[in-house]
């Protein structure tokens, strides 16, 4: 959802709902795929995630992105918005065909994505809690640390807490 409609032109938008639907259309497919790599399974991912990136979470993506750009061109073409639809269905055809040929040969390596991402975040918070563990301790190299981001903080025109 856009929060700055207002600051762009009304035909940017219009010109621009093709590409938005494909791009929902994709989300369904690499959420879909990405939350079935995840440990916990798809219920727990897609709970956790809701009501926002879950609802591109399905148990069956490819049907689910199939039907709805049929629908949609379905309903287009009903309206007589031949033009519209024949970009929907190009757009998807182009866009989502190069998505599942990926998703489909098995070598998106998801799983060892999430598990990298995964190695990453532990660390950040293993930092952030030797870093919380040592300015409770009063040692010189956190108050240094602490020192450095107040400066980079300030610099950056950000407000420290």
């Amino acid at each position: 959802m856009r929060h700055d409609k207002g600051l762009v032109s009304p035909k940017a938008i219009e010109m621009a709902a093709a590409g938005k639907y494909v791009g929902d259309l994709a989300r369904i497919l690499l959420f879909s795929y990405y939350a079935h790599a995840l440990p916990w399974g798809i219920d727990r991912v897609k709970e956790a995630t809701n009501p926002f990136t879950g609802c591109f979470i399905s148990r069956i993506p490819f049907t689910v992105a199939t039907l709805r750009l049929s629908f949609k061109a379905a309903e287009l073409f009903g309206r007589r918005e031949e033009e519209e639809a024949a970009k929907i269905l190009e757009l998807g055809a182009s866009r989502l065909n190069t998505l599942v040929e990926w998703l489909w040969d098995g070598s998106h390596g998801l799983l060892p994505q999430w598990k990298r991402e995964k190695e990453g975040w532990d660390l950040y918070y293993d930092v952030v809690e030797r870093i919380e563990i040592s300015l409770s301790r009063s040692e010189a190299f956190a108050g240094k640390l602490r020192q450095r981001f107040q400066w980079l903080a300030q610099n950056c025109k950000l407000r420290p807490w």
